[in-house]
């Protein structure tokens, strides 16, 4: 194993920043550069977070989905 590459990000400054974020997730994942956690989830509910494996360090890290009028999103490790 070696250090994850990747960079906590305290709070997204935008939706668009948090949109562009999102894209370049999937093609990490895409790449085979994380995996996906899945949690057993009411399938109902709207998703509010993500958590993903970095294959490289094998770290958990969590992304939080912006809640306009409450939080920002924040991407980081558990």
């Amino acid at each position: 194993m070696k250090n994850c590459s990747w960079e906590k990000i305290e709070a997204f400054r935008s939706m668009s920043e948090f949109n562009r974020f999102v894209v370049w997730i999937e093609r990490q994942l895409e790449k085979g550069e994380c995996i996906e956690i899945i949690d057993d989830v009411d399938s109902t509910m709207p998703l509010q977070s993500r958590k993903l494996r970095c294959l490289s360090c094998d770290q958990i890290w969590l992304l939080s989905f912006p809640d306009p009028g409450y939080s920002k999103g924040s991407w980081g490790p558990l």
